[in-house]
């Protein structure tokens, strides 16, 4: 399931339910519209992937989809004055994986949060916890360059990700 959220200038919230197939409808006071689908590996805004947001303004606009997996994408977007419709089809990578154990001191730090954001346009953010061991596994990222950030650490660690990329942490005691 992927999370849907309106940008700053709509006002107010608004609890969105999907319907009986799954499908999320989400309506803003005035715009253009921004539909397609969202692709992630078990994850979606409804069963084929499908979303709508109405009264998107025209302008530089930000999309996101966010699964409950905890990663993220974002596209930007230009909506020229009087566009009534746009597809924007948001695909998830799935060429790259992050995985590796953090230690202190030669023990395993458990349920630690992993993080890793993009230095690339279309940002993508993933996070993990460690497991019992201090192992970790991050899936659904693309080749690129990121920043890798521990729960507790102090910084940020910059790391190039290509395929199956192993990346063990020795954080300062």
């Amino acid at each position: 399931m992927t999370a849907a959220s309106a940008p700053s200038y709509a006002e107010g919230r608004q609890t969105v339910v999907p319907d009986e197939n799954g499908s999320v409808e989400i309506v803003l006071p005035k715009g253009s519209s921004v539909s397609g689908r969202v692709i992630a590996s078990n994850a979606s805004t409804s069963s084929d992937g499908s979303y709508v947001v109405h009264g998107i303004p025209s302008g530089r606009i930000q999309v996101t989809a966010q699964t409950y997996g905890e990663r993220s994408l974002t596209k930007v977007i230009q909506v020229d004055e009087g566009t009534q419709e746009l597809t924007l089809n948001i695909q998830f990578p799935t060429e790259a994986r992050l995985s590796g154990r953090i230690t202190r001191g030669g023990q395993a730090v458990t349920h630690a949060a992993v993080q890793v954001w993009t230095r690339e346009p279309g940002v993508i953010s993933a996070s993990a916890k460690t497991d019992a061991n201090g192992r970790y596994v991050i899936e659904g990222l693309s080749n690129g360059d990121y920043l890798i950030k521990v729960q507790g650490a102090r910084g940020s660690k910059s790391q190039r990700i290509s395929g199956p990329t192993l990346l063990d942490i020795e954080l300062e005691p």
